[in-house]
């Protein structure tokens, strides 16, 4: 195995405008990809790190690199299009790997509402529909689940036509045809389902986890690079009320620099919770418990303010839950990021309620705390508290308000070409980090 490099070249600009983006290095998996600072053209470059295969295979296609506009492009031996200025092969780079050129984009008018459908039709898909729903430029066409009655349930609710209820995921991305897929299935089915969809040009949302092992996002990775369509994901406390005031009172610049951080879930997960979804609570299916389930989301705001981590240090325990799980009810950690700032984090299963989550920063001139809805600011020796009024929404309050407002702007983000902060790149520090929580904590594989 080892490193694969691939470039895609669009380029409508004269050589001379296109020499400026000549900076766009790519980099390997885990690290930004440098863009062109036109978006309008130049040359894009992508990488993605695979070490499944062989070594032989690897060797024969590693002088897959592609140099700049006015060079010629060198090509892997089983596959002569790479060169193609022409939109419909920037895909071909990524056959060397074994992989399928994904069907351009679903083309869709302006005036047409995105037609999306649902897959998955339990307990979060509820709150997926509510909130297509209440889009004006949405609406929910399709929906699927092995368990046929709640599709209709689901369905009917919505007043989605009978001839596009299924139990076939297949089958609803071949008739139903969506513009777009809502994942809202068992996590080990997340990176194989939007894999299928980005082949055939269908936009995908995922609920998280984005993957849940390397191996698992080294494919979505490069089924997204290969793809036209959009991918994004549901990490809906990005949108709060609180994580908004947060964000303005740091760019504010009134406490400083962020030095480092905590946070702490403590929730409520008894053997009751996992009776009824044989996936939950083990390795292969459900990728770990309190953590990649119950706290991802509030170890993704933590990595928000602090960054990617230097080192990660952690452990994983199971104090209550042993006798019906094999993944943990609890675990800790703690991070080091440059500059010597730390933070530690702490989730558990084994509290008596699902307490509200406590997230601090410690600042160069205080401190900031989000406690629920309320935002504490502490300076000069005085504590403010700031109440925010979240999101109208549906579900459980510890799900957080945020699903319709990260939706909306998924659709937005589709519809004009902006970049979605959700998107691959905006959620990789957080997979991979939690990865490294898992290895470090030494997961049973």
């Amino acid at each position: 195995g080892g490193i694969w490099f691939f470039a895609a070249i669009t380029s409508k600009q004269p050589a001379k405008q296109a020499k400026e983006h000549r900076r766009c290095v790519f980099a390997s998996l885990g690290q930004k990809v440098s863009k062109p600072s036109d978006a309008e053209g130049g040359i894009w470059f992508f990488a993605a790190i695979t070490s499944k295969q062989p070594a032989k295979q690897a060797i024969e296609h590693r002088r897959c690199a592609f140099a700049s506009l006015g060079q010629k492009v060198s090509k892997p031996i089983e596959h002569r299009r790479c060169a193609s200025k022409n939109k419909e092969h920037r895909r071909c780079a990524f056959a060397s790997l074994g992989y399928e050129q994904g069907a351009p984009r679903k083309e869709r008018l302006m005036s047409e509402m995105f037609r999306v459908g649902i897959v998955g039709c339990g307990g979060i898909a509820q709150v997926h529909a509510w909130a297509i729903n209440e889009l004006q430029d949405c609406t929910l066409a399709a929906v699927c689940d092995i368990e046929i009655e709640r599709a209709k349930k689901l369905g009917e609710k919505y007043e989605v036509s009978e001839e596009m209820i299924f139990a076939s995921y297949e089958e609803m991305l071949e008739r139903g045809k969506p513009d777009a897929v809502h994942i809202c299935t068992p996590h080990y089915l997340h990176v194989p389902m939007a894999v299928s969809a980005l082949k055939r040009g269908i936009a995908v949302f995922m609920e998280k986890p984005a993957a849940i092992s390397e191996r698992q996002w080294e494919e979505l990775t490069l089924a997204a690079a290969a793809s036209d369509a959009g991918i994004g994901f549901c990490f809906q406390n990005r949108y709060n009320v609180t994580t908004g005031k947060l964000d303005e009172i740091l760019a504010g610049g009134e406490l400083g620099k962020v030095l480092g951080g905590r946070a702490f879930v403590t929730w409520r997960r008894d053997r009751d919770y996992y009776d009824g979804n044989p996936w939950k609570g083990r390795w292969e299916t459900e990728g770990g418990g309190a953590l990649i389930n119950q706290s991802i989301h509030t170890l993704d705001l933590l990595l928000r303010y602090l960054g990617k981590p230097s080192r990660v240090e952690a452990s994983l325990h199971n104090h209550h839950t042993a006798d019906c799980i094999e993944v943990e009810d609890t675990v800790e950690a703690w991070m080091e990021f440059d500059g010597g700032r730390r933070a530690c984090f702490y989730a558990s299963n084994g509290y008596a309620a699902d307490a509200p989550i406590l997230l601090e920063l410690q600042c160069e001139k205080g401190s900031i705390t989000l406690l629920d809805r309320t935002v504490l600011v502490n300076r000069d020796g005085l504590t403010e508290a700031i109440s925010c009024e979240e999101h109208a929404g549906i579900g459980k309050n510890y799900w957080g308000g945020g699903h319709l407002v990260c939706i909306r702007d998924f659709y937005r983000c589709l519809e004009s070409g902006e970049r979605f902060q959700n998107d691959l790149e905006g959620v990789r520090n957080t997979v991979q980090t939690t990865l490294e929580i898992y290895r470090k904590g030494c997961r049973k594989e």
